[in-house]
């Protein structure tokens, strides 16, 4: 009996390397956003050192059933002890990015503390410079999950002050004159009252709320332009359909957990709009076909992730050009202030509460600016 077990053992030992020579056992890959160590080469053993460590970066990310292994640790911690190293789970199999949690939300706190003031008059520094080119500051900070799912959040997050210093200074910001803010925060409280707002299994809102946050921009857009009543006039339809999202798409699991997501169904004419992707430093440009007199004016955009869903709600229908920047840093902003075309009557500035690069570039405000 002892012997039987001394064998199992060692049979166990040898898997490793009998997957590593054989490949005997499907690979389960894993999406790990990184690039895996290089076989060494003779040049990096002309230091033994850093040689040998070579050879040991490179067994730590390919010796066989690796990935399998890592599959199997964190299935366990996750469905028998309802933890994960990369996300907290909540309860009703919510999911929130630890990174989001525990790092970047409060790395926001700290930030507004100090600097709230400073952001606030470079928002209105950057108002007043681009109504001197003519053009309209639309400000959209939007909140995350967390802020409107509170009762489903785990117990081991930070505690920050409720409410945080971002959402003090966004109070502050509706006030501002010379710009349209959108209050997506007030949007979403109130929906939230009928239907889910964001995905579960994902970082984003889903696309019908975005519709209802992209609809209020637009007809405030128009009551800008002098639009009576309301520009938005196509209506929200919506569908729940299976949806794995990135928040668990990015966990080393055997099976990731799903959820039945809410999206948008196209109720306006599709062929309308054309596009033209991957412009320069433009994501995307949209043109509408044929617009008319209650065409709005072109609308020029910087924004995050959160601004992707907006293409799912038909909003470029109502402007005669879109021009899409996505955030890629604290140049971001002065870069396409630089380049967007002077037929932009709205400049849209649209970040989430942890986009930090949104922060930087609007206390710096009217700087922004190119020289005239």
């Amino acid at each position: 009996m002892r012997l039987t077990g001394i064998l199992i053992f060692f049979a166990v030992l040898c898997l490793p390397a009998l997957q590593t020579w054989t490949r005997e056992v499907p690979a389960f890959t894993i999406d790990e956003n990184r690039k895996l160590a290089d076989i060494p080469t003779l040049a990096q053993f002309a230091d033994p050192v850093n040689g040998y460590a070579a050879i040991e970066r490179y067994f730590d990310d390919h010796y066989g059933l690796r990935d399998i292994l890592i599959r199997l640790k964190t299935q366990i911690d996750f469905s028998v002890f309802d933890t994960s190293d990369r996300v907290h789970i909540g309860k009703d199999d919510w999911l929130f990015y630890r990174s989001v949690l525990d790092v970047e939300k409060p790395a926001t706190e700290r930030f507004f503390a100090a600097n709230a003031a400073q952001v606030t008059v470079g928002i209105q520094s950057l108002a007043t410079g681009l109504k001197a080119r003519n053009q309209t500051l639309v400000l959209m900070p939007n909140f995350l999950g967390d802020v409107f799912y509170r009762e489903d959040l785990p117990r081991d997050i930070p505690r920050l002050p409720q409410p945080g210093s971002f959402q003090e200074a966004t109070q502050t910001w509706k006030a501002l004159p010379g710009l349209i803010y959108i209050d997506s925060q007030a949007i979403l409280w109130q929906l939230k009252q009928h239907r889910q707002i964001f995905h579960k299994t994902d970082f984003h809102w889903n696309s019908p709320a975005a519709f209802e946050v992209a609809r209020a921009m637009v007809d405030e857009i128009g009551k800008d332009s002098g639009r009576p009543g309301a520009t938005w006039d196509h209506p929200l339809k919506f569908e729940a359909r299976p949806y794995i999202g990135r928040e668990s798409d990015f966990l080393p699991l055997f099976r990731q957990p799903d959820e039945l997501g809410l999206f948008v169904v196209p109720t306006w004419d599709m062929a309308a709009v054309t596009y033209r992707k991957d412009d320069g430093i433009f994501e995307y440009v949209s043109t509408k076909a044929n617009p008319d007199s209650h065409t709005l004016p072109s609308l020029c955009v910087v924004g995050d992730s959160f601004m992707d869903a907006f293409l799912e709600t038909g909003y470029t229908s109502y402007f005669s050009h879109v021009y899409r920047v996505r955030w890629k840093g604290a140049e971001t902003l002065p870069t396409a202030l630089a380049q967007f075309p002077h037929e932009c009557r709205y400049v849209l500035v649209e970040f989430i509460e942890t986009q930090a690069a949104a922060f930087t570039s609007l206390m710096n405000g009217a700087r922004n600016l190119p020289l005239q």
